[in-house]
C-alpha cells in the first residue's frame, strides 16, 4: 500500500495494485480510490499486463519466490525492486544480469550489501 501511495504522490497517471486473490477484498477496501486493485492467482499472469513500470517487492513475502524470480527474468518493462524482491534475489545476481529490461534496486540492508 505504501508503494501505491508513493506512486500517486510522484504523479503516476494510473496506479494498479496486483494482490493475491485472498487479499483482494481487504486491499480493495483500504486502497486510495485512485488505485485500481486487481486480484491475481499467480505471478505467471502478470507479464501479459500492459504496464509501463513495475514496482516489485514490498509485502510479497517468500512463499512464491520461484514465481517471483521467473517474473523478474521474463518481464521486459523497467522494474524497481525493493524489500522482499531483494530478499528473494539475495545471492542470485546473475538473474539481474540476464533480465530483459532495466532493473533498479533500492538501497539494501547491510545483510544484502554483498548482493548489490
Amino acid at each position: 500500500m505504501m508503494t501505491t501511495d508513493g506512486a500517486l504522490r510522484a504523479g503516476a497517471g494510473l496506479v494498479e495494485l496486483f494482490v493475491p486473490k485472498e487479499l483482494y477484498n481487504l486491499m480493495a477496501a483500504t486502497a486510495p480510490s485512485e488505485v485500481m486493485v486487481k486480484p491475481v492467482r499467480s505471478y505467471r499472469e502478470l507479464p501479459e499486463e500492459k504496464i509501463d513500470i513495475w514496482a516489485v517487492g514490498p509485502g510479497l513475502g517468500q512463499e512464491r519466490a520461484g514465481e517471483l524470480i521467473k517474473f523478474i527474468e521474463q518481464v521486459k518493462q523497467p522494474m524497481v525492486l525493493d524489500a522482499d524482491a531483494l530478499n528473494v534475489l539475495a545471492g542470485k545476481g546473475d538473474i539481474l544480469k540476464h533480465s530483459p529490461g532495466p532493473r533498479l534496486l533500492t538501497s539494501a540492508s547491510r545483510r544484502d550489501e554483498a548482493f548489490v
